[in-house]
């Protein structure tokens, strides 16, 4: 999350940062990643400690832990032996739904921290904003398996890693 001075408190940061989390859910069920580091970045992007760490749960596997009924082939009343039956579902699928609604629930406590973390972060050097260290750090490292970079591109910044200042195109805010 860029923390630069051009952008920290811009509207358009606000809107990306809600998006972002608003999907997040979404991206932690899909990648199967549970582990994931927020970092705000400015001056010192290649250095910054992420602002905050968070485990995610596990989403629920969907398993049933009500013991299936036994069945006898050779039943006589089948009344009874269908209802233990639909009985048994019933608990099943409360017992699903309760497992999504808690995992649901754990995830947004954790997005509800990161929000928190987010908001009381500040950037070590908000002059500036090192795009292009960020993205060698996200590329040269060994356990960043995906990355989402919310910045506004803007911002001075010195020549990084031989790049001239001629060749860094600046853009509009978000």
């Amino acid at each position: 999350m860029d923390s630069s001075l051009s952008v920290a408190a811009s509207p358009e940061r606000q809107q990306a940062a809600s998006s972002s989390f608003a999907l997040l859910p979404t991206w932690v069920a899909s990648t199967h990643c549970d582990l994931w580091a927020f970092y705000g970045f400015g001056g010192n992007s290649f250095t910054d400690a992420p602002f905050v760490t968070v485990k995610f749960p596990q989403p629920p596997a969907g398993g049933c832990p009500v013991p299936t009924p036994s069945r006898n082939d050779f039943v006589i009343f089948k009344a009874p032996v269908e209802a233990a039956e639909k009985d048994q579902q019933k608990k099943c699928d409360e017992y699903r739904l309760n497992e999504v609604r808690e995992y649901q629930q754990a995830v947004g406590a954790r997005i509800n921290d990161v929000r928190e973390k987010l908001a009381a972060y500040s950037s070590v050097a908000p002059e500036r904003t090192c795009i292009v260290d960020l993205l060698q750090r996200v590329r040269d490292s060994d356990t960043t398996r995906f990355a989402l970079v919310i910045t506004d591109g803007a911002g001075p910044a010195s020549p990084l890693f031989g790049v001239p200042s001629r060749l860094v195109r600046r853009t509009n805010p978000l």
